[in-house]
């Protein structure tokens, strides 16, 4: 590795240790605000006039700074960066729960956010249609999060209404597949922030125990698309050009009247003598659309000719497993955990104009395999993971985010964590490598003041070849804040 791309790791090690310092130093006043919780004691008042109403939340800053700052004719697709600041985030979230009986509970959960980036930034520049989607939450569908009704009646768990399912238990997502994905951040996400990522739809989710198994059924009517990052956006994907010569006709995502479009899924498991597996199936629309070439047409604005594209959802059938276990060997638990995903009729973009629509149907199986232990009396936490996804009838045209798609794709992963204090202080350091020298290294120190206040500073940094979705983020390391009040 060239020495200069270590630097922002060394200006990483810097901050860490100013922020350690004061940690320190405030943890000397944090007797002072262990009581600090002026909401949850408005929240108590409320919860003593309606005894069977509970309201938790919290109010939270999220601060990424580049460590690059201002560059051009960066990377593959040639972006010219002039932001200081990747986002300011501010999110506000509120959970009531209401229990109607011992079996009846109904849960609403509201989300507001405003990234301050856009107007704080005044040096940034971006398109008044990125503004508008990142900027702040305008819709009622984005305000509110969850509304569902838990019904406990026998043998029987219902859910109804707008909510998430979670399935898989991975870094990288493999069988949690029901719920589609806010991925806006791209890489520069994980496994901890999965839970405001998935965007919640509305569904019927009914399952059934019985001795060591259970049978859930999920009934989707109402289809949301995965959202990527806007294009010209901080996350945007640099190994695709930001500019196009096509144009693309947007296609209405499926009806949520029509029994057709509706999606299904159905999953078995089995918890007996320390094994816990699965097997689903999903029936289900891509999440994110297919780009169908149509030929060619003269721009009656511009008179020249340019592509015209089709974007569509497309039908895919999806087969999972998965299998948890815990064994205990050289004086400590093992937990390792497999999943599988096998996807039917998927659709590929290819570069090359041999096909008469631009893509191809093919097949993928996307497996996961980790492991996970404690060290020196539980103090050390370790996981090892490594996933790879293998694509069926491979041609050398395949292309993904404007990179060249590989037959297999592997990465592998190692985390370690440490706990002090009373596990009040938290280090976590993530080593993800893929085979053409591509890295993310994200490092994370967090604090917790009180039950109620925390803080944690991290470091997400990217290097590698340019045409792998971690190398095209070369020049997007970044320093992140984040100060949480729960209530």
């Amino acid at each position: 590795m060239k020495i200069y791309r270590l630097l922002p790791c060394l200006e990483a090690f810097f901050i860490f240790k100013i922020v350690i310092l004061f940690f320190f130093v405030a943890s000397v006043e944090a007797s002072e605000i262990s009581s600090f919780d002026p909401v949850g004691r408005v929240c108590d008042h409320v919860e003593e006039s309606v005894p069977k109403l509970e309201i938790r939340g919290f109010l939270k800053n999220k601060t990424d700074i580049d460590l690059h700052g201002k560059s051009s004719d960066v990377g593959k697709g040639h972006r010219v960066k002039d932001w200081d600041f990747q986002m300011i985030e501010w999110n506000a979230e509120f959970e009531f729960r209401y229990r109607i009986s011992d079996h009846l509970e109904v849960i609403n959960v509201e989300h507001l956010l405003y990234d301050a980036l856009y107007d704080w930034d005044k040096g940034a520049h971006f398109p008044r249609r990125v503004e508008k989607e990142l900027e702040n939450y305008n819709s009622f569908k984005e305000i509110m999060r969850e509304l569902y009704l838990n019904l406990v009646y026998d043998k029987w768990f219902i859910k109804l209404g707008k909510q998430q399912v979670v399935w898989g238990k991975m870094d990288g997502k493999c069988i949690d597949i029901i719920n589609p994905e806010d991925a806006r951040e791209s890489v520069n996400g994980g496994q901890d922030d999965y839970e405001w990522r998935r965007i919640p739809t509305w569904m019927a989710n009914t399952t059934y125990f019985w001795s060591d198994y259970y049978l859930q059924f999920v009934w989707v009517p109402d289809f949301e698309p995965s959202i990527s990052p806007p294009r010209d956006s901080v996350w945007w994907y640099p190994a695709i050009p930001s500019s196009s010569s096509c144009s693309v006709e947007k296609k209405d995502k499926p009806s949520s009247t029509s029994l057709k479009d509706h999606e299904f899924a159905i999953r078995f498991n089995m918890v007996k003598n320390g094994w816990d597996a699965s097997l689903i199936y999903f029936y289900t629309w891509n999440d994110y659309p297919t780009m169908f070439g149509r030929g060619y047409r003269i721009n009656p604005i511009t008179g020249i000719s340019e592509c015209y594209k089709e974007q569509k959802h497309t039908r895919i059938h999806q087969f999972g497993a998965n299998v948890d276990k815990g064994n205990w060997f050289w004086g400590r638990n093992w937990v390792w955990r497999m999943e599988f995903l096998y996807t039917l009729n998927h659709y590929v973009s290819a570069k090359e104009s041999f096909l008469s629509d631009g893509v191809a149907k093919r097949d993928n199986l996307k497996s996961i395999f980790s492991l996970e232990t404690n060290w020196w009396h539980g103090e050390i936490n370790t996981l090892f993971q490594l996933s790879g996804k293998y694509q069926f009838g491979h041609d050398d045209s395949f292309r993904s985010l404007g990179c060249r798609m590989k037959r297999f794709d592997p990465t592998a992963l190692c985390s370690i964590s440490k706990k002090w204090y009373s596990n009040r202080l938290k280090l976590t350091a993530s080593f993800y490598y893929r085979p053409e020298g591509s890295w993310k290294f994200k490092d994370t120190l967090s604090w917790a003041f009180s039950d109620y206040i925390s803080a944690q500073v991290r470091y997400t940094g990217f290097t590698g070849p340019s045409d792998d979705i971690y190398g095209m983020y070369d020049k997007w390391d970044n320093i992140g804040f984040e100060v949480k009040y729960s209530f």
